[in-house]
Order: structure tokens, then C-alpha cells, then sequence
């Protein structure tokens, strides 16, 4: 991709050509690859602020600027926690503590969400080990991994590596994808799946039900945990039809074995309704916001019984 500015018209300094032909080539990437633009002013300011968060990210990798929260997921039978879900933060100097939806995205055009993925892995390393030396029994925990991070040639050997120097056990950590990754190749994603859980470590599907969902992958992945999208959930209080597709989800994930996570619950309806239909955990508002490691600690030490009560 290119992108174009001109002199006099885009700029009488060679900073200022550069500064505004980068601002033509993002506009341009965002229609996609092989593409050229030329600079137009009406791409300024935005874009501008846009790069500077992305400049701002690279400089926060550096510098260690993120923190983890971890959202759990109860067990409706018992009310006890049986995993969590980690949930990374930026601590931007300026602008405060930023949700994924801010700065992922960003992460993604700049080529940096391997990067962040990394980090996130680590870290996770990093709590599991100190609730070791603390004697916490460590939940399942759930890392998301982007296509682009799986699609890595080293992905496995480079996780597995991790789980190995932090002395992880593997059966602790759920790897947690979307199921639109399932179609962009299915032999690579395959072949991975079934080696990260030859070591042990569980996969989860992600929005299930909301994208390209093949009930053939089910079978022919190594999948432990699909997980009800949110959108479903929340529709439950209001829109009947709704019903009959969670029913349905609830019916293939137990006829395969599967362990069945509803995420976004927020209300009592949304969880009598879990309940009465058998799903195995619940993850949302209703329990639990995203928390710091320090305020799960404590959950994990209480152990059961955080369930409203009926």
C-alpha cells in the first residue's frame, strides 16, 4: 500500500509530506491491502490522534503499561468459581485506565496485537505461579488469542515454552478463540488445536453462534468450552425466540461433552433461565465485574456460594 502527498499542496517541509503521506497510507489500509491514497485534509485531526495512540501503544509495551482484570465464571451448580476470564487494561499516563475496545483495534492495524497477546500469556504465567507460592487453587483461566498471534509458525512452540518457565500446569489455561478463525484456514488451526491440547491445554470458543458457526467444527477440533454470546443472553428478558436458540446451543454442547459458559449475564431472569436449562457457568455483571488479581484472591479464598440467592 501507498500513501501520497504532495508538494506544495500537502506541505512545504519534508516532516509535514511524511506526516500527512502516512495519514493517506492508514486511510488507505483501511479499505484494505494493495491500495493507494492521497493525503486530503479532511483526513487530519482524527487521524492524527488515532496515530499518536498508536505510537503511545508501542511506547506502553515498552514500558510495561498494562494491567490484567479477571471476570469469573461461576459454576451454577454450586455457585464456586471454576474459571476466569483475563481481561487486559491499558494504564495510559494521560487518558486513565482504557478498555480493550480502545486500543485492541489499534493494536491490530499496527501490527502490535502478537505483542500484547504475549504479554497477556506471560502475565498469566506470572498469577498462576505466585498462587502457587500462596497456596490459592488456581482456577481455569482464559486467555484470548488473536488470529494473527495463532497464525504465528511458532505460536505452540513459543506458548507451550512459556507454560514450561513458569512451571504452569497446562490444564489450568483455556485458550479462548472466535469461531470466525475456523474458516480462514482449518488445516493450520487444526493441526495447532490438537497439538496445544495434546499438552493439555483447554480451547474455548468464543461468540459462539454469532458469525460463521459449523456444527462440523465441533467435531473436528479439539474443543472443550463453547461460550453463549452475550447478545443472546441479553435478549432473554425480552425476545422469546431467543429461548429457543440457547436451548438449542445447550443441547449440542452437552450431546458433545462440552462444558457451556453464558457470558453478559446481567439480570436474575437471564440466570433462573441458565439454570432451569442446565448450563454448566455463567459469566457476567450479575456475579462479578472484571476484577484486579488482588480482589479475586480474595473471591477465590471465600470459595463457594457467590450465586444470588433465589
Amino acid at each position: 500500500s501507498a500513501g501520497i502527498a504532495l508538494f506544495p499542496e500537502h506541505g512545504e517541509t519534508a516532516d509535514a509530506l511524511i506526516r500527512h503521506a502516512n495519514i493517506a497510507l492508514y486511510h488507505g489500509r483501511l479499505s484494505g491491502s494493495n491500495s493507494h491514497s492521497f493525503f486530503m485534509p479532511e483526513m487530519g485531526e482524527s487521524t492524527d490522534q488515532r496515530l499518536q495512540l498508536q505510537s503511545d501503544l508501542r511506547h506502553a509495551i515498552d514500558h510495561d503499561q498494562f494491567v490484567l482484570f479477571y471476570q469469573p465464571q461461576v459454576d451454577l451448580k454450586n455457585g464456586c468459581i471454576k474459571g476466569v476470564e483475563a481481561l487486559i487494561r491499558w494504564n495510559h499516563p494521560e487518558r486513565g485506565l482504557l478498555p480493550p475496545s480502545d486500543f485492541l483495534p489499534l493494536a491490530e492495524e499496527a501490527d502490535l496485537i502478537v505483542s500484547l497477546d504475549e504479554w497477556v500469556t506471560r502475565d498469566v504465567c506470572k498469577t498462576l505461579r505466585a498462587w502457587t507460592e500462596q497456596g490459592i487453587a488456581p482456577p481455569r483461566i482464559a486467555i484470548n488469542i488473536s488470529p494473527r498471534h495463532l497464525e504465528e509458525p511458532d505460536f505452540v512452540e513459543q506458548f507451550i515454552a512459556l507454560l514450561a518457565e513458569y512451571d504452569v500446569d497446562p490444564a489450568v489455561i483455556e485458550v479462548e478463540l472466535t469461531e470466525n478463525l475456523f474458516i480462514r484456514d482449518p488445516n493450520m488451526v487444526a493441526q495447532k488445536l490438537q497439538t496445544l491440547a495434546a499438552h493439555g491445554v483447554m480451547i474455548a470458543i468464543d461468540d459462539f453462534g454469532t458469525q460463521y458457526s459449523s456444527l462440523s467444527y465441533l467435531q473436528k477440533f479439539p474443543i472443550h468450552t463453547l461460550k453463549i454470546d452475550k447478545s443472546f443472553v441479553w435478549e432473554i428478558d425480552r425476545e422469546y425466540r431467543q429461548h429457543a436458540i440457547i436451548k438449542a446451543i445447550i443441547s449440542i454442547a452437552h450431546g458433545l461433552g462440552l462444558n457451556l459458559v453464558a457470558e453478559g449475564v446481567e439480570t436474575e431472569e437471564q440466570l433462573r433461565f441458565l439454570e432451569i436449562q442446565g448450563c454448566d457457568e455463567i459469566q457476567g455483571y450479575l456475579i462479578s465485574k472484571p476484577l484486579r488479581r488482588e480482589a479475586l484472591e480474595e473471591l477465590l479464598i471465600q470459595g463457594c456460594g457467590i450465586l444470588p440467592k433465589s
